[in-house]
């Protein structure tokens, strides 16, 4: 079988596909964590009227916390992660997520 590109209509018309499924996604997860239309559009009425030092004291703040915590989650092959292992000075915790 040869491959063909397929024509920009039959891409856009997949890209549109993929977009309503990710508006559905997105809707539902939406609706799991109680978001309601009122929330997200007083969200996007701060983000839109915070100013540059606001932007930036809240990234301050929010990355000052998170370095406290040094969690880092990885989804690599034990053999990569073991690798990594090998040539870090603080040893990444190797936790099996998928039973065998």
């Amino acid at each position: 079988m040869i491959w063909k590109k397929p024509s920009s209509a039959q891409s856009a018309c997949s890209i549109n596909h993929l977009i309503l499924q990710g508006r559905g996604y997105a809707a539902m997860m939406r609706i799991f964590a109680g978001a309601t239309d009122e929330m997200r559009q007083n969200f996007r009425d701060n983000v839109l009227s915070a100013t540059p030092r606001q932007v930036k004291d809240t990234l301050k703040d929010y990355f000052a916390a998170a370095a406290k915590s040094k969690a880092v989650a990885v989804y690599s092959s034990q053999e990569k992660l073991a690798e990594a292992n090998l040539v870090l000075d603080e040893k990444l915790i190797i936790e099996n997520l998928i039973e065998e």
